[in-house]
């Protein structure tokens, strides 16, 4: 997987494949057409595997070089001059050989996590799962917003908290296959949906982190860009409701599940407040970024 312009047309081209394409393999050849996936053999078998490493165009192209694939299975061990693979044996000679292990298996033990698994207890924070796809440091930016600002003096708010994130956790839905994929998309949306509704402030959080690749920062710093793309001709907001929704009605022919995060978005009794004036929030946040980032960059000039 990667950057292919983090532009918001090419978003809302990414969206467009989740909503009609109505199976996991469909929706990763629309998404490999489009340019933002890639296999090393484009013309082999659809893969069972998807670890989605994040790399360029140049490296895939470097990597589509190496032409003696062994397809054999899982290494089991290598010994002084073969390698024990679950299918077979590969012999070697020691003298011109270098082996480099790329097998790092859920995310060096951070990806399966079981049911009872919890990010918040009370007087402890357990660090691991990841709540946007792929993004270890905006995942762990978000750990810090949330337990700086849901302040948990009551049972109430202590399961607020609780609530407000989403993550995958072990068995089919963290397998790393290519439906998990689909499943992280729909944990990091229900998750940036659950934040803005418990705590609508969250969006100047949200737009102004450097580790979000969809903040202003990074996506070129225009208000007017921002709300056109979400609600004008795109309707990027409209795109991802109705993909957590064709997950959640089963509109994938080969999904028969909700990826262990099927429980509803938590919405508070004053969340109307956020729905109502929802564009109107976004528009004041991302000014007060602006000005912010303004301000300091002409006292930097200054100084």
């Amino acid at each position: 997987m990667y950057r292919n312009g983090n532009s918001f047309a090419n978003t809302g081209r990414f969206m467009r494949c989740f909503l009609e394409e109505t199976s996991v393999e469909d929706t990763f050849l629309a998404i490999e057409k489009l340019g933002f996936l890639a296999r090393l053999d484009p013309d082999g078998a659809f893969p069972g595997v998807c670890k989605a490493p994040i790399v360029s165009l140049k490296e895939v192209e470097a990597l589509r070089t190496v032409k003696n694939r062994v397809r054999l299975g899982r290494v089991l061990s290598i010994e002084a001059d073969r390698v024990i693979l679950e299918r077979g044996i590969l012999e070697f000679s020691a003298s011109d050989t270098l082996f480099v292990d790329c097998m790092a298996e859920g995310f060096y033990g951070y990806g399966n996590f079981p049911e009872e698994f919890r990010v918040f207890e009370p007087g402890r924070i357990n660090l691991g799962p990841l709540f946007i796809v792929n993004n270890p440091s905006f995942s762990s930016a978000m750990v810090a917003y949330v337990e700086s600002n849901f302040f948990a003096t009551s049972v109430e708010e202590e399961l607020k908290k609780k609530n407000s994130v989403f993550f995958l956790l072990k068995g089919r839905y963290g397998l790393g296959t290519p439906a998990t994929l689909l499943g992280g998309f729909y944990a990091q949306m229900k998750t940036v949906n659950a934040l803005m509704s418990l705590h609508p402030r969250c969006i100047r959080f949200l737009l102004s982190s450097r580790t979000n690749p969809d903040s202003l920062n990074n996506r070129g710093g225009s208000v007017l860009s921002l709300l056109w793309a979400m609600f004008g001709p795109l309707q990027l907001d409209k795109k991802g409701k109705l993909f957590l929704k064709k997950i959640d009605d089963g509109g994938f022919s080969d999904i028969d599940h909700h990826f262990g995060v099927g429980r509803p978005i938590p919405t508070p009794k004053k969340s109307f407040l956020y729905l109502g004036i929802g564009v109107s929030v976004v528009a004041a946040a991302a000014v007060g970024i602006l000005c912010t980032s303004r301000q300091t960059a002409s006292g930097s000039i200054r100084k």
